[in-house]
């Protein structure tokens, strides 16, 4: 399977340095960010992102915490496929951008992007991937793939959420892929598996080498 060589280019890629400077946020990010989406929400009265609610604001900024910080807000907030004026997206975007500063600060500072889908794009190229992928989908995948790991779903799991993520592609099992991804699809989900793991959860990455070893 193409896909179990991206995955070690990517790994071997990545530098431990930029993984080192993105550790993961601390276990009591669920907590502040439930606390600030209680107050927060209120922001959002009026706008088209109202219905979001205090729990799903709280995970959207959850996740900007373990992912790639405040420079993945456009591409969550396009995720979300709300219609929205831009005035609304705006309220939206600063409401996230004082969420990601009081749960993590550490975090908001980082410009991981670029790092990050240099990343992919080079472990993919590397591999022999010639289509162009999503930028906005990879950066929406990264913290679904440290999400899985860090959960103790396993490394499977991390890579069907990612591919589900990047193409809405629905399989049971790694097994299934072979039939449902299409061109270099297969090489473009490894590239961001293996890249989100060596950038925002870095002490997954043994685990993931040991599956990349197990196909």
């Amino acid at each position: 399977m193409r896909i179990v060589l991206v995955l070690a280019l990517t790994l071997a890629a990545c530098s431990s340095d930029a993984a080192t400077s993105a550790s993961v946020a601390p276990a009591p990010a669920e907590r502040l960010a439930a606390e600030y989406a209680v107050s927060a929400e209120r922001a959002l009265g009026g706008t088209a992102f109202e219905p979001l609610g205090s729990d799903e604001l709280a995970r959207i900024v959850v996740g900007l915490c373990r992912g790639l910080g405040v420079g993945a807000i456009p591409a969550t907030i396009d995720g979300l496929d709300v219609a929205a004026p831009a005035g609304d997206v705006a309220i939206l975007s600063e409401v996230l951008v004082v969420g990601v500063g009081q749960v993590c600060p550490e975090r908001a500072p980082l410009d991981l992007i670029g790092i990050y889908l240099d990343a992919v794009a080079g472990a993919a190229r590397d591999a022999g991937a010639e289509a162009a992928f999503d930028e906005a989908a990879a950066v929406r995948a990264a913290p679904v793939v440290c999400e899985s790991l860090e959960s103790g779903a396993g490394v499977e799991a991390a890579l069907l959420a990612a591919v589900w993520a990047l193409f809405e592609v629905d399989a049971a099992a790694v097994d299934d892929l072979a039939d449902r991804l299409a061109g270099d699809q297969g090489l473009i989900a490894g590239a961001v598996l293996g890249s989100a793991t060596a950038l925002l959860c870095p002490k997954h990455v043994g685990e993931v080498e040991a599956f990349v070893v197990g196909l």
